[in-house]
Parts: structure tokens; C-alpha cells; sequence
């Protein structure tokens, strides 16, 4: 129960081909979180329902994360007793450039007794 695991890829694709006739690395990805206390079976965030250029979730081809990864950073250092601001900050550095409704909590990855 006190450990956790992430499996993250770093970097998506781009939907448009190349040159060269495969994609450029793109920012949107996927990861998986494994451990005791995690909460199992949830799906967080969400995919875009528009993938076409007309979507405010893609700019040139490059699909544009809909959920900051420092949601998920979040959640894992308070889960490891990170509370105050300042180490919050040092965790995910780029937390403080999205709304707090964008940061998970400890509560929404993991069961908290």
C-alpha cells in the first residue's frame, strides 16, 4: 500500500504525417497508475471529442493534452505527505499555471483511510 507506480509514455504523435510518412512526437499521451492504494478502474480526464483542425484541442495536427500532468503530480505528492504550497510547487512545477479545479487531490487517485 505504500508504493505506487507510474507508466507514462513521454510524448504522443502528431494525427498529420510527415515528410517522411510517419508523425512527429506530439504533446497529448497516456499513462497507468498501479499500487495498493490506488483507486483501480478509473479513467481520468478525457479525450477530445473533435480531432479535426476545428478543434480548440488541436493546433497543426498536435493534439493539446485536455488534463495537465501535474494533475496526476499532484495527487501523487500529497498522497506522499507533500502538503504546503512551496513543495507542491518543487513537485510539479507547472501546477501553478492551471485553475486548482485541474489539480487532483490525494482523494481522487488514491484510497485514503
Amino acid at each position: 500500500d505504500d508504493v505506487t507506480l507510474v507508466i507514462f509514455s513521454d510524448f504522443g504523435r502528431d494525427l498529420t504525417m510527415n515528410g517522411g510518412n510517419g508523425t512527429d512526437h506530439g504533446w497529448g499521451s497516456n499513462l497507468f497508475v498501479a499500487g495498493g492504494s490506488v483507486k483501480g478502474g478509473q479513467i481520468l480526464g478525457s479525450y477530445p471529442d473533435d480531432l479535426t483542425n476545428k478543434s480548440p484541442y488541436v493546433m497543426g495536427g498536435t493534439v493539446i493534452p485536455t488534463t495537465p500532468l501535474d494533475s496526476m503530480w499532484n495527487s501523487i505528492a500529497q498522497w506522499m505527505g507533500v502538503t504546503s504550497e512551496g513543495g507542491l510547487n518543487l513537485v510539479a512545477p507547472n501546477r501553478k499555471s492551471f485553475p486548482s479545479e485541474y489539480l487532483w487531490g490525494e482523494n481522487v487517485m488514491f484510497d485514503i483511510d
